[in-house]
């Protein structure tokens, strides 16, 4: 994109000429009291040379050995200036080449170009069209044949569309003023209340009053980015502009509905923009917070900001609405099995700017249940992610749920959203039990030497063990057998169980040629018994 260059502005071409001395001096009063105005800036405005009023509204502006620009080529038009909203001007000659770029505060140029030959005349040209509707503040850069102005301007709302028009005749609309030919600088004067005032000078020394005008109405001017905002993702950017201010930051009270005290936020200067300052004031639920900006809303709240300029008698402010975000819950209708995996609870509520977000679980089993906790993720814009265990015992702490076991049982997630202040349910989940499934390494077992690998699987088992019986037909009373886990994600459990002839004892079962030995698993969830069955001979 096109950037329009920044060039300082002089009444014509300007050379820089050897140091001199610097001795004015005089008072700066009330045109309409004649009193003198105290605290009043007066500088040069071809020198980095300033001075304040005293108390009877006196100063002398002093520097020996500054150095100052001398009057150079004078420009081939009239001085332009300001006005309304506009940028005025005048071709002296009987044609002048006029190029014209408009910028944003970036110095990016966002309008069309002007660039046409105009006869002697005065012209009006207007920055503001459909296109800087919502900027309200840019730079227009003029180009009268070798001569460059810059300028910062407003849109008052004066009305009329962007372009450039032909006004009345230079010397009856009174607009312009001819470029003094001996001036070697201006004294600019300020002060709090009034109008800012300029004096070309011929010389750097000798007596210059200089008269201010009150201010006809507020200088400072307040805005927002957006007319509305949502969730707390998007910060609000409060933009102050008042030309009164110099410093390096400016101090807003930002106030809502929900926190009619507020905060104090101080904004930063904007880099190439007189008088303008900017910054981003965050929004939260849960609380306000000066030193981060935050101010805390809820939905539906009116969110205003408060600037009190040094210059205004009363404070300017603007204001804008608030809405919060209907928060997401996930998982919905798939099924959980078992108790060795977790449900993943995943809520996004961009409202929400703390690192931990609380659902309430409950099941068939625990109907009361318990406030879950969610973690948010860095940089995720309002996710937040949990797990939830299921036990066939009881519920403990926040994040382990009771659940029937030996029936299926419906799990409730709801999120109590507070901007809007609703509750949010998760869709339909339903636990399941899993059945137990168990396999023998081998249909049939030959002598004492041999031995009998018993695999289990059951993923409702939260323990390290599981216990089967193993009977013959020899010992239908038999033994118990204690399987242990082998790791994992699956709960799969193994043991081993030899065989004799002689007595059953632990880990070994009583046999006789030709017997048949069962294995048997009582599954509790669900309620069931799962066997296996092998041969054995003694050859």
């Amino acid at each position: 994109m096109k950037k329009c260059i920044v060039i300082m502005l002089f009444a014509g071409i300007l050379s820089f000429a050897l140091p001199q001395s610097i001795n004015l001096t005089g008072s700066v009063k009330d045109s309409a009291t004649l009193k003198g105005i105290a605290g009043a800036v007066v500088a040069l405005k071809g020198l980095p040379l300033s001075t304040a009023t005293d108390s009877s509204g006196g100063y002398a502006l002093t520097n020996s050995g500054a150095a100052h620009f001398a009057p150079g080529k004078v420009s081939p038009a009239k001085t332009p200036i300001v006005k309304q909203g506009c940028v005025c001007f005048g071709i002296i000659g009987n044609s002048e080449f006029v190029h014209i770029d408009v910028c944003d505060l970036l110095g990016r140029i966002i309008a069309p170009v002007v660039e046409k030959k105009l006869d002697r005349g005065s012209y009006r040209f207007n920055p503001f069209g459909k296109g800087l509707s919502a900027g309200r503040l840019c730079f227009v850069k003029l180009g009268l044949g070798s001569a460059e102005f810059l300028f910062r301007v407003l849109d008052v709302n004066v009305g009329g569309g962007y372009g450039l028009s032909r006004t009345a005749d230079f010397g009856a609309s009174g607009e312009f003023a001819k470029p003094a030919a001996l001036a070697i600088d201006t004294i600019v004067v300020t002060a709090a209340g009034y109008a800012a005032a300029a004096k070309p000078i011929s010389s750097y020394s000798g007596l210059n009053d200089v008269l201010l005008a009150a201010a006809p109405g507020r200088k400072a001017i307040i805005s927002f980015d957006n007319g509305s905002y949502q969730s707390c993702i998007v910060p609000l950017v409060v933009t102050v502009v008042d030309s009164d201010r110099s410093g390096a930051a400016v101090p807003v009270t930002v106030r809502s509905t929900t926190d009619p005290a507020g905060i104090v936020a101080s904004l930063g200067k904007v880099p190439g923009a007189a008088g303008t300052y900017s910054d981003s004031v965050f929004f939260s639920i849960s609380k306000s917070d000066s030193v981060k900006r935050t101010i805390r809303v809820s939905d539906g709240d009116r969110v205003w900001a408060l600037y009190a300029g040094a210059s205004l008698p009363a404070k300017d402010s603007v204001s804008t609405a608030w809405t919060g975000v209907t928060g997401i819950v996930q998982p919905g209708g798939s099924p959980i099995l078992g108790v060795v995996h977790p449900l993943l609870i995943h809520v996004w509520d961009s409202d929400v700017t703390d690192s931990v977000l609380m659902v309430s679980v409950a099941s068939k089993k625990d109907k009361t249940g318990f406030s879950a906790r969610l973690r948010s993720v860095n940089g995720s814009n309002g996710d937040f992610y949990g797990n939830l265990w299921f036990s066939l015992k009881a519920s403990s702490g926040d994040s382990i749920l009771a659940v029937m076991g030996a029936t299926s049982d419906t799990i409730s997630i709801v999120y109590h959203d507070q901007t809007p202040r609703q509750d949010v349910a998760a869709g339909l989940c339903v636990w399941l039990p899993v059945l137990a499934t168990m396999f023998l390494d081998s249909a049939a077992y030959h002598g004492t030497g041999s031995a009998m690998t018993i695999n289990l699987s059951d993923d409702d088992i939260a323990d390290s063990t599981a216990v089967v019986g193993i009977v013959s037909r020899k010992d239908p009373v038999g033994i118990k057998d204690t399987l242990r886990v082998t790791g994992g994600t699956i709960r799969n459990f193994i043991g081993t169980v030899g065989f004799t002839t002689g007595t059953s004892r632990p880990g070994f079962i009583s046999v006789q040629d030709g017997d048949s030995v069962v294995v048997s698993y009582l599954d509790d969830s669900p309620i069931q018994t799962v066997t296996q069955s092998a041969m054995w001979s003694s050859k």
